[in-house]
C-alpha cells in the first residue's frame, strides 16, 4: 500500500528543491520485500530513496513484516523553469507499485504573491448618519509565494468611517497581521458608520 501514490509538488524556484514522502505499509500477510531503492526514476529532476525513523537512507533490499512501514523521500529539484512528471517504479515481490510525482520549476521573479479581492466594490447602500452597514470581501492570494497583509488603507471622504477586521474559516477574529498563503483566502469584514 502507497500513500500517498500521487505527489504534487509546490512550485519549485529552479535550483533549489523540495522533498515530499510516500508511505509504503504491508498490508499483506506475508513479507514484503523492496528489492532496490529506487535512486534515479529516469527524469534527473526527481530521485527516491527510502529512509529511516529518524530521516537516514536506507540502502539495499528492505524487508517489511505484516503491518510494518518505510518511508520514502523523493525529491524534486527542477533545472529549468518547466512542468515536470515522472513515474517512479517500487520494485518488489507483490503486485506493482508506481508514484506519480509531478511539479513545476520556475524562476525566483515569478515567487510572488498576487493579491485578488472579490467583489472589487462594496457597495453599502445609503447609511443614516449614526447607523452602520456591514459587508465583506474574499482577500484571496493567487500568487505563488505568501501574501503578507499589516496595514490597511481606505480612500473615501474624511467623514466616513470604515473598520475591518478579519476572520478565519469559522468566523473567529484573525490579527491584522495576516499571512495568506498561495492558494488561500480570508474574509474581510467591513463596517461603514
Amino acid at each position: 500500500n502507497l500513500q500517498p501514490d500521487v505527489l504534487y509538488f509546490d512550485d519549485t524556484v529552479v535550483g533549489e528543491h523540495e522533498i515530499m514522502l510516500s508511505v509504503i505499509t504491508n498490508t499483506g500477510d506475508a513479507e514484503l520485500i523492496l528489492y532496490e531503492n529506487p535512486g534515479d526514476v529516469g527524469v534527473p529532476q526527481f530521485t527516491a530513496s527510502y529512509i529511516d525513523a529518524n530521516g537516514e537512507p536506507i540502502t539495499g533490499v528492505v524487508r517489511l513484516a505484516p503491518d510494518e512501514f518505510v518511508r520514502m523521500q523523493v525529491k524534486f529539484a527542477p533545472d529549468d523553469s518547466v512542468g515536470f512528471s515522472a513515474l517512479i517504479d517500487v520494485p518488489n515481490n507483490d503486485t506493482p507499485a508506481i508514484i506519480l510525482a509531478q511539479g513545476d520549476g520556475i524562476t525566483a521573479e515569478e515567487m510572488v504573491p498576487v493579491i485578488a479581492i472579490n467583489p472589487v466594490v462594496l457597495d453599502f447602500g445609503d447609511v443614516e448618519g449614526g447607523q452602520t452597514a456591514t459587508g465583506s470581501v474574499l482577500v484571496s492570494n493567487v500568487g505563488r509565494s505568501d501574501l503578507i497583509i499589516n496595514d490597511l488603507n481606505f480612500v473615501g471622504a474624511p467623514w466616513h468611517s470604515v473598520t475591518a477586521e478579519f476572520r478565519n474559516e469559522i468566523g473567529e477574529l484573525v490579527p491584522l497581521d495576516v499571512t495568506i498563503a498561495p492558494n488561500d483566502y480570508r474574509l474581510l469584514y467591513l463596517t461603514f458608520t
